[in-house]
């Protein structure tokens, strides 16, 4: 009777409930309710795999852009040291011929631009040897020779440039010229060429 009533009020779910007799058990074991299972998971399961690839493909690509970064500024940390000028003053005494010179090295593997030289004595500053002992000493200009040295100018690598050379005629006079450059300071800036400056 109350099929008949779900029938007659056109309840087709009441009539679809009512009219199967099934137990549980019985209705999970049918075919179409297996494949309806079957295919609900397999939904689920490729929504889930769909969500854990587009995240583990985004943890890559950042990977993998944080890699490609590193990479690209190790080969630029390269590139700069490979011609990265290392410059360095040496001076050197004969005094078996009384005879003193100093020299701008570079001993790194690229072209040293020089912006400045600077020299200090008794605190004051010059741009050169010569002006320097032009006014501390009385010198004989035929017994020095002195490098011209201006803004930009290049040392290349593992070449040296002579900023002094002097040839006294008495060891007396070296040792004049020596006390003097003992207290000196020397202060050159520079750059390499990719504009990395450096002061020694």
């Amino acid at each position: 009777m109350t099929l008949l009533n779900a029938i007659l009020q056109n309840d087709t779910i009441k009539v679809l409930v009512l009219d199967n007799h099934k137990s549980f058990f019985e209705y999970i074991k049918e075919p179409n309710t297996i494949t309806a299972i079957t295919a609900t998971f397999a939904i689920i399961i490729s929504v889930v795999g769909f969500f854990y690839s587009v995240k583990y493909n985004r943890k890559s690509l950042k990977q993998s852009e944080e890699y490609n970064r590193k990479t690209l500024e190790n080969m630029i940390k390269h590139n700069k040291l490979s011609v990265e000028p290392m410059l360095y003053i040496k001076s050197t005494t004969l005094h078996s011929v009384s005879e003193l010179e100093i020299k701008l090295m570079n001993g790194g593997l690229g072209t040293g631009i020089i912006n400045s030289i600077e020299i200090l004595y008794k605190e004051e500053r010059y741009k050169s040897f010569q002006f320097m002992l032009d006014k501390n000493m009385v010198i004989q200009k035929d017994k020095f020779l002195f490098a011209s040295l201006g803004e930009s100018s290049l040392i290349s690598s593992n070449s040296e440039l002579p900023l002094l050379r002097y040839k006294a005629i008495t060891k007396d006079e070296l040792k004049s010229l020596i006390s003097i450059l003992n207290d000196i300071d020397i202060k050159i800036e520079y750059e390499s060429m990719y504009g990395d400056k450096k002061t020694i």
